[in-house]
């Protein structure tokens, strides 16, 4: 009983509507390799919800998205990196191929879920401090086309 008085409290404690909730899970679910339990302490709500929540919307599927993403961009690089030393490409491009490999993230996710998270994350702050908003709003649009494009 008191793991559900302490995930009340959190719950509470963030004021996040369930939409929020569920979109906080999915990322922790998807980008992390924390335990169903772990996640579900940490956004405040019920073990089985969140089991719930995995099945209806299919999250294993994302996870596995996820990780094929980050996959087919390495597999790029690297037939990049093969196709410029099977034809002789001069030292400096094969140098800046293998830099792009290793500047490659580790939780790379795709653009569209970068500009989603940021669109979120926007109205919320928007609705809790207008200024604040508007200010992390440019910031953001700049990491994102830094990084992801």
């Amino acid at each position: 009983m008191a793991d559900n008085d302490e995930i009340k409290k959190r719950r509470r404690r963030k004021a996040l509507s369930n939409d929020e909730l569920r979109e906080v899970a999915k990322l922790l679910f998807i980008q992390t390799d924390l335990t169903q339990k772990e996640i579900a302490v940490r956004v405040g709500c019920n073990e089985h919800v969140l089991g719930r929540w995995i099945k209806e919307f299919n999250w294993h599927k994302l996870k596995i998205s996820e990780t094929s993403y980050k996959d087919a961009i390495r597999v790029k690089l690297y037939a990049k990196y093969q196709e410029a030393l099977d034809n002789n490409k001069p030292i400096e491009e094969l140098q800046a191929i293998s830099m792009e490999i290793e500047k490659m993230p580790a939780t790379s996710v795709p653009p569209q879920q970068a500009v989603k998270i940021v669109k979120d994350l926007t109205r919320y702050l928007l609705e809790k401090d207008t200024e604040l908003g508007k200010a992390l709003f440019g910031y953001m649009d700049d990491f994102i086309k830094s990084n992801y494009y």
